[in-house]
């Protein structure tokens, strides 16, 4: 009989703090690629002006796993110019070396709590580049930089 009590206990506990984990709305990919969006969008909005004043005729990006899925592209396309993936930037440099493209990666994400983050970032275009770390804080229902620790200009 207590043990009954017990399990029925031990799984009303549990069904609450998987309510309360569900309620709250946090997933962590979805925090990922939230960051990841205004991270772009913030590396957009500083070129080209800080790689030369030419407008890409792409920006090309990458996620510290790899090219970005379908769907999170999908938050680039109506952006202009075209957002593309990593793997279709390198193939159209390949395809001709006068396309401006602009290549910004983020090689770190780390979430420090909801609503807070740490993003190390790149953006190359025709050999220069820079990098910068960030952190990144929810500030009024959005992502925004709040520090920079570090910047890197190479060539």
């Amino acid at each position: 009989m207590i043990y009954g009590r017990l399990i029925t206990s031990i799984s009303a506990i549990l069904l609450v703090v998987v309510f309360c984990t569900t309620a709250s709305g946090v997933n962590h990919e979805e925090l990922k690629d939230d960051i990841a969006e205004q991270v772009f969008l913030h590396l957009f909005q500083i070129s080209p002006g800080g790689l030369g004043e030419k407008i890409p005729d792409y920006y090309s990006i990458r996620l510290p796993y790899g090219d970005p899925s379908e769907n999170f592209m999908k938050r680039f396309s109506k952006h202009s110019p075209p957002v593309i993936k990593r793997s279709e930037g390198s193939e159209k440099k390949k395809a001709s070396q006068y396309l401006h493209i602009i290549f910004c990666t983020i090689s770190r994400l780390e979430i420090k709590d909801n609503t807070s983050a740490i993003v190390r970032v790149a953006y190359t275009i025709d050999g220069s580049g820079s990098g910068a770390d960030y952190e990144f804080n929810y500030i009024e229902n959005k992502w925004r930089i709040v520090r920079t620790f570090r910047r890197v200009e190479y060539d």
